[in-house]
C-alpha cells in the first residue's frame, strides 16, 4: 500500500524577478517560444515597454507577473534624464526633477499619468516612483511617501485596485549600515500603501566583499519589522542566493547577466558624447559563479583539462557543450541561474542556509580552487581566476560563521506572484 504524504506546510519558493533591460528582448521571445524562459516575474522599464509588446504579450499567456518601473529616480538626475526615459509622459521637458519644486499638484499629476500608463499596458504591479536617498533627512523621502499614497489613490479611482504598488528603497550602502538611519527609514515608510519592499543599494552588488554581504544581511533584517516581503534588487549570482538562504530577503532581482550591482555614478553627469552604452557579451561560468568575455571564455575552455571542469555539461542547457555555452550565452545564463534559484526554493526555509553552503557555495569553492591549477597562457585570465578563488573562499568562511547566528532570527516572507487576482483587500496595502 502506497503511503500518502500530506504537506501541511508547503515549502515557500523564492521570488525571482528578471529586469528585461532595453536590449535582447528578441532573444527572450525566442527562448519563451521554445519553453526555455523559466522565470515567471519580470520588471520592464517604462521607456522600453512599447518595444517589448510582443514579448510581454507572450509572457502574459504563461502567467508571468509584469512589474513596471517608471524610472523616476533616473529622471531626477542629470545623467539619467538624458536617456530615453525623458520621452515618458511624466518627464519634465525642462530637465531633471528637483525636490524643492516638486509640489503636491505635480505629485498628483505624475501619479495620474503613471496610473494611466500602468492600466494601458496591463501590468500587475508598479514600482512606486522613488529617488536615491542620502538618508532619512533627504527631502525626497517626503515626496516619495506622498507619491505612494497618490499613486494608490489614482489606481483605485480608475478601478485598478488589483494593480499592486511596491516601494523601491534606493539608498547608499553607507546609509544601509547606519542603524539609526535604517530605523528612521523603516518607520517613515511602514504605513504606506505598498505590498513589497525592494532594496536597491547604491555602491553595492554581486562584486562586494563577503564581509559586505554579511553586513547587508544583518542590516536588511531591520526592515522585517515592516511586515512585508523584501526583494534584493540589483544583486545576482551566489551572493543573492546567500541573502535569500539566510532569510534577509524573500526574493531577488537582476538582469540577463547584468544589473547585478547598482553603481549610479553615471546618473550624476551626462554621458560623454560618443561614449558607448551597449553591453558586451559576458559568458557565465556557473561552476565558478564568474564571467569572462567571449575571447577569454574561448581561451580558457580550450585550455587542457578545462572543458570537463568548467564547460557546461547540462544537456538540457547546452546540448553542444562548451561551444553552446559561449554561442548561446543568454540561454545558458538564464537556465543555470533559474535552476539554482528553484533548487533553493524547494528547500524548507530553516534548512536553506545549510543547503546553500553545502550544495551551492561549497561546489563553487572547489571548482575555483581546481581552476587555479589549469595552465592558462593568459595572465589576465589567471588573475581573474585567482581573484574569484579568493572571493569564493572568503564567502564560504563568512557564511559558515554567519550560519551559527541565524537560529531564531526573523526571516523575510516570500513575495507571492500577483497574476490571478480579482481584487485586492485594503489590508494588504499597508500595515
Amino acid at each position: 500500500m502506497t503511503a500518502i504524504v500530506h504537506h501541511l506546510h508547503p515549502v515557500p519558493s523564492v521570488g525571482h524577478y528578471l529586469r528585461l533591460g532595453h536590449t535582447g528582448h528578441r532573444k527572450l521571445e525566442d527562448l519563451h517560444a521554445s519553453g526555455r524562459f523559466a522565470i515567471d516575474r519580470v520588471v520592464v522599464d517604462a521607456a522600453h515597454i512599447n518595444e517589448q509588446t510582443e514579448l510581454l504579450d507572450s509572457l502574459r499567456t504563461s502567467d508571468t507577473e509584469i512589474v513596471l518601473d517608471p524610472q523616476v529616480a533616473e529622471l531626477s538626475t542629470p545623467g539619467g534624464f538624458l536617456t530615453s526615459a525623458r520621452k515618458l509622459p511624466w518627464a519634465d521637458s525642462r530637465g531633471p526633477y528637483a525636490s524643492d519644486n516638486f509640489d503636491r499638484s505635480r505629485i498628483i499629476d505624475m501619479a495620474a499619468k503613471i496610473a494611466d500608463f500602468a492600466i494601458e499596458h496591463r501590468v500587475h504591479a508598479v514600482l512606486c516612483p522613488t529617488h536615491l536617498l542620502n538618508g532619512p533627512q533627504d527631502a525626497w523621502l517626503a515626496v516619495d511617501a506622498e507619491m505612494c499614497q497618490m499613486l494608490r489613490a489614482s489606481l483605485d479611482a480608475r478601478g485598478a485596485n488589483i494593480v499592486a504598488i511596491d516601494f523601491p528603497l534606493l539608498t547608499t550602502y553607507q546609509v544601509l549600515l547606519d542603524g539609526a538611519a535604517r530605523s528612521a527609514l523603516a518607520t517613515h515608510i511602514s504605513d504606506l500603501p505598498f505590498e513589497y519592499l525592494w532594496l536597491r543599494i547604491a555602491n553595492f552588488g554581486s562584486d562586494k566583499s563577503a564581509a559586505g554581504f554579511r553586513k547587508y544581511i544583518n542590516a536588511a533584517r531591520d526592515f522585517h519589522e515592516i511586515g512585508k516581503p523584501i526583494i534584493a534588487d540589483a544583486i545576482g549570482g551566489l551572493p543573492s542566493l546567500g541573502i535569500v538562504a539566510f532569510g534577509a530577503t524573500g526574493g531577488i532581482c537582476h538582469g540577463v547577466a547584468e544589473k547585478e550591482r547598482f553603481y549610479p555614478h553615471h546618473w550624476s553627469k551626462p554621458r560623454a558624447k560618443g561614449a558607448g552604452g551597449g553591453s558586451k557579451k559576458r559568458v557565465y561560468f556557473s561552476g565558478l559563479d564568474a564571467y569572462l568575455n567571449d575571447e577569454q571564455a574561448r581561451t580558457l575552455l580550450t585550455t587542457r583539462n578545462a572543458k570537463p571542469l568548467l564547460g557546461c555539461s547540462d544537456m538540457g542547457c547546452c546540448p553542444g557543450g562548451w561551444e553552446d555555452m559561449i554561442l548561446n550565452h543568454t540561454t545558458h545564463y538564464l537556465t543555470q541561474t533559474t535552476r539554482r534559484v528553484q533548487e533553493l526554493g524547494r528547500v524548507p526555509e530553516m534548512r536553506r542556509a545549510d543547503h546553500f553552503l553545502s550544495h551551492q557555495l561549497a561546489p563553487a569553492d572547489r571548482v575555483a580552487r581546481q581552476a587555479l591549477r589549469l595552465r592558462v597562457g593568459d595572465k589576465k585570465i589567471m588573475e581573474k581566476l585567482a581573484f574569484n578563488s579568493r572571493k569564493t573562499d572568503d564567502m564560504r568562511h563568512v557564511f559558515e560563521e554567519l550560519r551559527t547566528t541565524v537560529h531564531n532570527l526573523t526571516r523575510s516572507s516570500v513575495p507571492l506572484k500577483r497574476t490571478k487576482r480579482t481584487s485586492v483587500a485594503s489590508g494588504t496595502r499597508g500595515r
